[in-house]
């Protein structure tokens, strides 16, 4: 592409880790520059990184150009940006996993080379993570978002052998389940145990004095416990979308629902009733497709009476379970769509083991099974290489790959990650 001449001297000096398969907005690693996620980049938000680098007041967010999270954009990272806009946005290259031992007595994270698909360095002492964390990319970093019994969240470098940037609190009890970062200054963080949608400042001081900035009520969609039990979220057109379980003793009270932020103001501006009951399952962050919010839900363990909704974001119309418990046979604990035919799901059973099946998403019809039951599934994850990665934490553990096309596998044992695996990230 040819790009315009920008009469700026930041400008002449500059110049001197889907349509239906688009990644979730929330959770897509950015690709420098890359302002509104949408896997290229171009002069208007090359414009913006320039007007964010010039200080000038009122320039729109693009957290995609602050590669770093430093409140600034360099010339540096402005040429990243350029770099994207003439040869386009690069594709997965690793995968990121924690893994957790499998009496839950320890936990580490572990990195996988796509191309070589050989890990290139095993979860053990020297990577260190909680026994409940998940991953999450942000502006080249990887968030980890350490649940249960730690309550914080760390910032990991993949440039600098993923070396801990920081680690914040949440707050004692807070249980954290997901991040979504707006800009350097600016993320959401979602605490199943507190009311209160936590802002934070993804950019904080070595001791984080300054790293809670704010908070949003969301106990007017509570039970009557009132905890809304959030989980998972989306960011899509500057909206966040929060899934709330509404549990009550852990068992769910009646339909789960989405709260509806406006990240300008950091109001609740809407709710909507989910089909189901307790939008549990995946801790990918919820998946937005096409204008589509897809929003698994479990219901009650063990009982067939959940599924996987689609929410039409113009509208906030549902369509309904596409597929539904029934169907799968067992509860819905993960899914991940390839395309408007395909998608796959990580089905629980009654003997607390699991299987992957295929599906298809646009008629609900039930597909192959990749891995029958007896299995111990944790995750599964689609990169934009078409290939299907899998937690597998049985008896031998690792990761396993599938051409997610026509279901083959990939890989003639599962990739060892040292300790088992138990969620995926890809790295760009």
């Amino acid at each position: 592409m040819q790009l315009p001449r920008i009469f700026h001297p930041a400008a002449a000096l500059l110049f001197s880790t889907l349509s239906l398969t688009a990644t979730a907005a929330a959770a897509a690693p950015w690709c420098s520059g890359d302002c509104n996620a949408d896997e290229s980049v171009e002069i208007w938000e090359i414009v913006r990184g320039i007007a964010i680098s010039l200080d000038t007041p009122d320039a729109a967010a693009c957290a995609a150009a602050d590669r770093n999270l430093d409140a600034s954009v360099t010339i540096d990272e402005l040429m990243l940006s350029v770099n994207r806009a003439l040869d386009g946005c690069p594709g997965d290259t690793t995968a990121f996993a924690t893994a957790i031992a499998g009496d839950f007595s320890g936990g580490g994270f572990s990195a996988v080379d796509l191309d070589q698909r050989s890990a290139l360095f095993a979860a053990d002492e020297a990577h260190p993570a909680t026994t409940d964390s998940v991953p999450r990319s942000a502006a080249g970093l990887v968030l980890v978002v350490n649940r249960f019994g730690a309550n914080s969240i760390t910032a990991r470098d993949p440039r600098d052998d993923y070396s801990t940037l920081w680690e914040c609190s949440t707050g004692i009890g807070s249980n954290p389940q997901d991040v979504v970062v707006i800009d350097a200054n600016k993320a959401y963080a979602s605490l199943l145990s507190e009311a209160d949608l936590l802002i934070f400042d993804p950019s904080p001081s070595a001791d984080c004095s300054d790293f809670e900035i704010g908070r949003i009520d969301l106990s007017s969609l509570a039970d009557e416990d009132g905890i809304p039990e959030m989980t998972q979220m989306a960011l899509d057109q500057g909206l966040l979308y929060v899934a709330l379980q509404k549990l009550t003793n852990f068992v769910a009270s009646g339909p789960g629902a989405i709260a509806i932020i406006d990240t300008d103001t950091d109001e609740l501006v809407d709710s909507w009733d989910l089909t189901g009951a307790n939008p549990f399952a995946a801790t990918k962050g919820l998946t937005v497709i096409d204008g589509g919010l897809y929003v698994p839900q479990i219901g009650a363990f063990g009982v067939e009476d959940g599924g996987l909704e689609r929410i039409d974001l113009a509208d906030g119309s549902s369509q309904g379970f596409l597929i539904d418990e029934q169907t799968l046979g067992g509860d819905l604990n993960d899914f991940a769509i390839l395309d408007s035919s395909t998608g796959y799901a990580v089905v629980g059973l009654a003997d607390f083991t699991s299987m992957v099946v295929g599906f298809d998403p646009s008629t609900g019809e039930l597909g192959e099974t990749l891995i029958g039951a007896g299995a111990n599934i944790s995750d599964i994850e689609i990169n934009d290489r078409g290939e299907l990665f899998v937690a597998d934490r049985g008896a031998v553990s690792g990761v396993r790959v599938f051409d997610a096309v026509n279901g083959s596998e990939l890989t003639s044992d599962p990739i060892d990650t040292g300790l088992p695996p138990f969620q995926l990230l890809f790295l760009r």
